[in-house]
């Protein structure tokens, strides 16, 4: 089982093997798939897909919305705008990112 997971609602990350761009909705760090294709990990990867927090992600320049697990994801280390009719739905966009509506932020 997985301590803690890597990413927040909110943060911008980009989806390692298909390269698209993506802010994530929701952090689901206890999922249990069932039927879940791994993917192919380097050796020092734990191998049980439990060890992963799974991520709800709204996808930059299209209306989809998508569930990842954390390893398939890489951080962007910019301010990017993600482009998603759904995303007012969820977050409030802001010139420094983006953030659960009502969050105070520092």
């Amino acid at each position: 089982m997985i301590q803690q997971a890597r990413f927040n609602i909110g943060e911008i990350v980009c989806h390692q093997k298909h390269g698209y761009h993506a802010v994530i909705i929701d952090v689901d760090p206890n999922f249990q798939p069932t039927g879940y294709k791994k993917q192919k990990l380097p050796k020092n990867h734990p191998s049980n897909s439990s060890e992963w927090a799974w991520y709800r992600l709204l996808v930059d320049g299209s209306s989809h919305t998508t569930y990842v697990e954390e390893n398939m994801l890489d951080k962007v280390n910019k301010t990017t705008c993600i482009e998603n009719p759904n995303i007012k739905h969820y977050l409030e966009s802001h010139s420094h990112g983006y953030s659960l509506p009502d969050q105070q932020l520092n």
